[in-house]
């Protein structure tokens, strides 16, 4: 990825940091600043890198989530820097375990959030005990364990700093993840159908994991997306990964189907992909497909990807890269891997070395030495893999 094409149109709303506390599998507080379009994570296994992705994802969970996600486990604390449209804000929450009441056998979750304009340090809102209280003064009830990202359109007021508020939980609800493990849960291929209720959702016939996720969003954007089924399909097309996709729904009785909620199946849905049933689709294909569905998703809008590589042809890889470079300009994109490819794509000012020492682990860019160094590899027509895989950044 070039000078240039990395100074191309940006994200108006984007993350700039996140800070991580009490995640007591980083070990200690760690800050990971993030570039405008595409960060790449690099160092060695177990250095913590996969954790950095994780963590941000269960906490846009948590700051999004009801109460019944919010279990008395998990992280402390976490802290988003946030620019939108050219301000800057953080948000932050804090985790907190009371013992149980008298009477009662499970400890109860206090949950605390805040929200500051950067360069004024104004409060725009934060969360307290029974209430949550906006930069202006006024009060809203007490949301329990729910944060004001989750309740925002179930409160029925007018709200100060809406705009705001929206803006942020937009940028937060919409951190999505492709995980580096494999898409299918079943040790075996088998065929895939999804079972429409009658309440109107997809669920899968027998496994539901992230292939039949991937599923219900290509049915869902087949009957009422269209313009994203076929952004989809041009895209793989493109990428020479697939030819076609058919989708077939037709009603079905009752006893036509099996699944724990068969009593309530009205209609049966079926992915075919040139031909062949979604479920015998390769582990690498049902990646590069999950990949895609979450980059053109409109409500994405931080795409962490652990690994994009595995599994992955080489050639495939570098028509991956294209796409997520042109898409680097709607989105953040954040990436771990171990591919050379990959990091010789990345900019110098984009790559993250995360480093493990003394069980904590800790993320820095390139040094200025580094960079220097960096050049004269470069001169020499040597990529930035060879750089930081030779031993020369320590």
């Amino acid at each position: 990825m070039s000078d240039s094409e990395s100074a191309a149109e940006q994200p108006a709303n984007r993350v700039v940091s996140v800070r991580y506390e009490g995640w007591p599998a980083l070990g200690g507080p760690v800050q990971l600043d993030l570039s405008a379009a595409c960060t790449v994570l690099v160092g060695r296994n177990a250095a913590g890198k996969s954790l950095l992705l994780e963590c941000l994802e269960l906490g846009a969970r948590l700051a999004a989530s009801n109460a019944s996600f919010r279990d008395p486990g998990g992280p402390a604390s976490l802290e988003l820097e946030l620019e939108l449209g050219g301000d800057r804000y953080t948000y932050s929450f804090s985790r907190s375990v009371r013992a149980p009441e008298e009477g009662k056998d499970r400890p109860s979750l206090e949950w605390r959030e805040q929200c500051l304009h950067v360069a004024s340090r104004r409060m725009i809102w934060r969360s307290e005990p029974g209430s949550v209280v906006f930069g202006d003064g006024q009060r809203i009830p007490a949301l329990g364990v729910d944060g004001l990202l989750h309740r925002l359109h179930g409160i029925g007021i007018d709200l100060p700093y809406e705009a705001i508020v929206e803006q942020i939980q937009r940028l937060i609800q919409g951190i999505r993840s492709v995980r580096a493990g494999l898409p299918r849960s079943e040790p075996v291929r088998g065929p895939r159908r999804l079972l429409k209720s009658k309440w109107g959702g997809w669920i899968s016939e027998v496994f539901h994991d992230r292939v039949s996720d991937a599923m219900t969003r290509l049915i869902t954007w087949h009957q009422r997306r269209t313009e994203l089924f076929a952004a989809f399909t041009e895209i793989c097309l493109r990428l020479r990964v697939l030819r076609e996709v058919t989708i077939h729904i037709e009603e079905v009785s009752h006893r036509a189907v099996s699944a724990p909620m068969d009593a309530d199946a009205t209609h049966v849905g079926e992915i075919r992909v040139d031909g062949v049933n979604f479920g015998y689709l390769s582990d690498g294909t049902l990646r590069v497909i999950e990949l895609i569905l979450n980059l053109i998703d409109p409500y994405t809008t931080v795409l962490l990807l652990e690994e994009p590589e595995t599994g992955i042809h080489p050639g495939l890889l570098q028509r991956v890269l294209a796409e997520l470079e042109a898409y680097s300009s709607e989105r953040q994109i954040v990436v771990s891997t171990h591919s050379l490819a990959l990091v010789d794509w990345a900019r110098p000012d984009d790559v993250r070395l995360v480093e493990r020492s003394d069980g904590k682990t800790e993320v820095r860019g390139l040094s200025e030495d580094e960079r220097q160094r960096l050049k004269f590899y470069l001169d020499e027509d040597l990529g930035l893999a060879d750089f930081l895989f030779s031993g020369a950044v320590e």
